[in-house]
């Protein structure tokens, strides 16, 4: 039965069966995984950090960018992340802290 409010036809109520609405249109998501330079980034993950897509050491300090941001957390686009005179690549090789002084708290420089 449909009512008619204000000149409107309103279906009647469907019952709640708690399934989601089905629908016959499909939703696709596009992401790529494309990853140029293999540096462990995702070319669209370089493009929104500003990062060189064919290049896998954007600032050239010795570690990959995704190492800086995947492993290190230091900045794929200064070669020196804590201001300290030194690569941020030297440091790891090194033992030393590349976000801030002194010797790694892991052997590995992972924080």
């Amino acid at each position: 039965m449909t009512t008619t409010l204000n000149g409107t036809n309103v279906p009647p109520p469907t019952a709640i069966t708690g399934e989601p609405p089905t629908s016959t249109a499909s939703t696709t998501v596009s992401v790529s995984l494309v990853d140029t330079d293999k540096d462990g980034l995702t070319d669209d993950r370089e493009k929104a950090l500003g990062l060189m897509l064919d290049n896998p050491d954007t600032d050239g300090d010795g570690l990959s960018d995704g190492d800086e941001v995947l492993v290190y957390n230091t900045n794929p686009l200064n070669p020196d992340t804590d201001g300290d005179g030194f690569t941020d690549g030297s440091e790891v090789e090194k033992g030393y802290d590349p976000r801030g002084p002194g010797k790694c708290v892991n052997s590995d420089c992972k924080p």
